[in-house]
């Protein structure tokens, strides 16, 4: 868990809410698997777009080259890794497709 600990009170680290207890329930919104900006998990998220129609063979494969290569440009090093985080959702994806599990 992602937490800044005072002497008094823990703070989570990615919504900045004080935490009553340890079972701290994140309000940040998830921006790597799948982000509400991107449709969420619904059917229409891009990946399962590219599936139905049959766009997928490299789709994921340059998605995921797409992210590496614009991780160092970005403003922050959090958001740099949320692009290489993103990046390993696409390999993963494709890895499990390779593998017979997608």
């Amino acid at each position: 868990m992602d937490v800044t600990i005072s002497r008094t009170l823990a703070t989570c680290n990615k919504c900045r809410q004080v935490m009553e207890s340890a079972q701290h329930v994140c309000k940040a919104p998830e921006r790597v698997v799948h982000p509400q900006h991107y449709g969420g998990d619904t059917t229409h998220e891009t990946w399962n777009c590219l599936e139905a129609w049959g766009l997928e063979a490299y789709a994921l494969r340059w998605n995921a080259a797409k992210y590496i290569s614009r991780a160092h440009r970005q403003a922050t090093p959090e958001k740099e890794l949320e692009d290489l985080k993103k990046a390993r959702q696409y390999l993963d994806r494709e890895i499990r497709k390779l593998e017979g599990k997608a």
